[in-house]
């Protein structure tokens, strides 16, 4: 059968849109689209009251990128089409805190970041939100797969279906900027994903930087739909794996992109597709790891006021065995790649050994 929304081939018996994400068994005919879960009127008010109601609706939460940046928050559900990860990990069972941590250190020193970028340096604060008001503007919903709410001054999520994302983002819009919020796992399996989306322009188009219960974290762009990895998954001793706190921060300058947690530097991405857009915040699921919650609070947005930067033209972080280095240096010296390093071993001595490239 045929999607009613976007017209995509979907297989019988799955109850979602593979392209648009949108849920099957409850769709409308195509000629009259609408948005799951909008609650039913009640008969005895007027046909003119349903149907002013409904375009209302359908104009807030079916459509979400016409709505202007400084409206309220929307919400975006979608099952599998993000990147999945692993193979669940059990249950923690020991209750989030947000206790003050000891940063974790890395097993050995981390080397100097060789992509080309200036150090954060927060300018003026641009918005902050501490989650304590439940009136201030960000989006809710309870509905049978997920819950999005104020809750003792945090804004959580509760996921009870497996392979299942929500997104929400705050009707604001930055350029360059240093963002900061603390995000936290509160209960439910390791196998998941959370994090920050951001420079976000729809559903279809932003960027997304994600960490996991079981230590992980990547950035992915979504271009009109379409997922690619900047940074894989890849496990870092800085975050706090399970059912614990961590500290994420976004740090972005034109095309230069900074990401830390717990004041630890992670990664550094160049990329020019989106250079400014609004800010918000995401939780999936994984397949057979329902019933998760995540908690998020205490955002703050800082303009950017770091000195500008110029991209390198050559640059090597010796991660690719076949990166062109000489390691035939002749008698009494050696080098190889080792541990994503390029080593260079004396073995006579005076001896003098070098490389090129």
């Amino acid at each position: 059968m045929k999607c009613p929304y976007c017209g995509a081939e979907v297989p019988e018996g799955d109850l979602y849109c593979g392209e648009c994400g949108r849920k099957i068994e409850a769709a409308p005919p195509a000629t009259a689209p609408a948005k799951k879960g909008i609650p039913a009127i009640p008969v005895a008010i007027g046909v003119g009251v349903v149907l002013c109601v409904c375009v209302a609706i359908v104009g807030v939460i079916a459509i979400p990128n016409l709505i202007p940046k400084t409206t309220a928050t929307a919400v975006v559900v979608l099952p599998t089409s993000t990147p999945t990860r692993g193979v669940p990990t059990a249950t923690p069972t020991k209750a989030a805190t947000k206790t003050p941590k000891p940063t974790p250190s890395p097993t050995k020193p981390l080397p100097p970041t060789a992509t080309p970028t200036s150090t954060p340096l927060p300018g003026p604060l641009l918005y902050e939100e501490d989650f304590g008001d439940p009136s201030s503007g960000w989006w809710t919903s309870s509905e049978a797969d997920y819950e999005v709410a104020y809750q003792n001054g945090e804004y959580v999520f509760n996921i009870a279906t497996e392979d299942y994302s929500v997104w929400t983002w705050g009707g604001k819009f930055f350029t360059d900027f240093v963002l900061e919020v603390e995000a936290g796992q509160v209960s439910g399996p390791d196998l998941n994903s959370y994090g920050v989306t951001f420079r976000f322009q729809d559903s279809d188009n932003f960027y997304r930087f994600s960490i996991s219960g079981d230590g992980q974290y990547a950035i992915h762009r979504v271009l009109d739909g379409e997922w690619e990895e900047l940074v894989p998954w890849t496990d870092s001793p800085a975050i706090n794996a399970g059912a614990q706190w961590n500290l994420l921060r976004v740090a972005c300058q034109g095309s230069y992109m900074n990401f830390y947690v717990n004041n630890v530097h992670l990664a550094d991405v160049t990329d020019t597709t989106f250079t400014g857009g609004d800010v918000g915040f995401y939780v999936s699921t994984s397949k057979g790891a329902p019933n998760l919650q995540v908690a998020f609070d205490n955002l703050q947005v800082w303009r950017n006021d770091a000195p500008s930067v110029t991209k390198f033209t050559f640059e090597d972080d010796f991660s690719k065995e076949l990166g062109g280095w000489e390691t035939d240096l002749g008698e009494g010296r050696q080098a190889a790649y080792v541990d994503k390093q390029f080593e260079i071993s004396i073995l006579d001595p005076n001896i003098i050994g070098w490389s090129r490239v």
